[in-house]
C-alpha cells in the first residue's frame, strides 16, 4: 500500500479522543519520536531556562511524570522510541529533551531507547509512511501530526486494517533501539 492510498484510513479525532487513550488503555503504550525538535507552547519558558543556565525546572512536565507514576502503580508500560537527531542539527533541544524529559521520565519507570536515523530508513518500507504516532495495546494506533517547526497540529486514528502494519513496526524500532545510558547519548550527540 502506498502512502497515498493509506492517507485517506487516517481519521482525525477530536483531542479528547487522543487524550482517553492514555487513560483506556490497559497494559502497554509505544511512541516513536522522529522529529528533531517539538514546538511545544507550555515548554518554551523551560527551554529558555535551560538554554541560559543548562539546568531543568523541576516544575517542568509534573503532568507527565504523574501520568507514569499512574501507570506504573497500576501495572502499566509506557515505551518510547526516539530518533536521534541528524549530524547537522541543532541539538540544543535534543539535549533539553534528554536532560529535563527522558532522564526523568526513566525514573518514573517509562522505558526510553534511542534509534539511529538509518533504522528507521530501514524499517520504512514496511509500512506506507513513518511519522510520529502512539500505540496502544497493540490495538489502535494514533498518528500524531506536526508542521515543519514541530508544532502540534492534532491527531488521527489509523483504520484497523493497518494497525498489524504499525504494531510490527512499533515492536522493530523498539528492538533496534538502544538503551544507552543518558549520558553516553549525550555523549554522541552533542
Amino acid at each position: 500500500m502506498q502512502a497515498y492510498e493509506a492517507f485517506p484510513l487516517l481519521q482525525p479525532v477530536p483531542l479528547s479522543t487522543f487524550g482517553e487513550a492514555f487513560d483506556k488503555f490497559a497494559s502497554n503504550a509505544f511512541r516513536l519520536e522522529c522529529l528533531p525538535i517539538y514546538t511545544v507552547e507550555e515548554e518554551h519558558s523551560f527551554f529558555l531556562e535551560y538554554k541560559s543556565i543548562g539546568k531543568c525546572s523541576p516544575a517542568f512536565n509534573s503532568e507527565w511524570l504523574d501520568f507514569l507514576d499512574v501507570a506504573k502503580a497500576s501495572g502499566k508500560t509506557v515505551h518510547r522510541s526516539r530518533v536521534l537527531p541528524r549530524s547537522g542539527d541543532d541539538k540544543t533541544y535534543f539535549r533539553f529533551e534528554v536532560d529535563c524529559g527522558y532522564r526523568r521520565n526513566l525514573d518514573h519507570g517509562e522505558v526510553v531507547r534511542f534509534l539511529e536515523q538509518e533504522a528507521l530508513e530501514q524499517a520504512a518500507s514496511s509500512v506506507p509512511f513513518i511519522v510520529d504516532f502512539w500505540l496502544f495495546d497493540k490495538k489502535s494506533v494514533f498518528v500524531v501530526h506536526y508542521d515543519v517547526r514541530g508544532v502540534f497540529l492534532g491527531a488521527s486514528e489509523m483504520h484497523s486494517s493497518l494497525i498489524p502494519r504499525y504494531v510490527a513496526l512499533g515492536e522493530l524500532l523498539f528492538n533496534r533501539s538502544t538503551a544507552l545510558a543518558i549520558d553516553d547519548v549525550l555523549a554522541r550527540n552533542t
